[in-house]
């Protein structure tokens, strides 16, 4: 299958899954993440806010701030490049609709976190395979955002991609550009991709 017609058929079998099945997979996937060392041992995490039936990351979020580590959320650049700015996050941010319907917080240059100064990152995916390659909604945010870690090493970084397992595909077609995840977190299981 080409990216076009993965990304068809994967976004349409997660929009499948009831209210119910979306929630349970989320606290699953919660509990498969607070086993991970990385997760357990970092300070300021980036998440997303799910869109499209993308895994929750909801109970991810309480657990973290109830933790006292610091959690950031993604902003779509206002630049043609099309790169993350990344802005805090607690319960009581408020947060606007970008052009794509996500919501997001108000970007603050002064309160904004550059990519390098996170220690773990979460993020959302259309489909992923276990060699560490990603699909995402086509728009190659998190691939430029990240291209730095091509040249460092990455078990530094963790680049972990969030799903339900029916996202996993046997293999992803990939360009030169995109970034590789470092692992993926489903709601029954962790992949190491490294």
């Amino acid at each position: 299958m080409t990216k076009v017609e993965l990304r068809q058929s994967l976004r349409q079998r997660r929009r499948q899954l009831s209210l119910e099945q979306r929630e349970l997979a989320a606290k699953n996937l919660l509990l498969q993440l607070k086993k991970l060392p990385f997760y357990q041992a970092a300070q300021h995490i980036a998440l997303y806010l799910e869109n499209d039936a993308e895994i929750s990351t909801q109970f991810i979020l309480e657990d973290a701030l109830a933790l006292k580590k610091n959690c950031y959320l993604p902003i779509l650049s206002a630049e043609p490049n099309n790169f993350l700015s990344f802005m805090p996050y607690q319960r009581d941010t408020l947060l606007v609709a970008n052009q794509f319907g996500i919501l997001e917080p108000v970007f603050v240059s002064e309160q904004a976190i550059s990519p390098q100064q996170l220690d773990l990152v979460l993020c959302p995916l259309v489909a992923f395979d276990q060699q560490g390659n990603r699909l995402g909604m086509g728009g190659g945010f998190y691939d430029r955002t990240f291209a730095f870690t091509k040249q460092t090493l990455s078990a530094a970084r963790p680049l972990i991609g969030l799903a339900y397992e029916l996202q996993q595909v046997s293999q992803i077609p990939h360009d030169d550009w995109d970034v590789a995840l470092t692992g993926v977190v489903t709601d029954t299981h962790y992949y190491d991709c490294n």
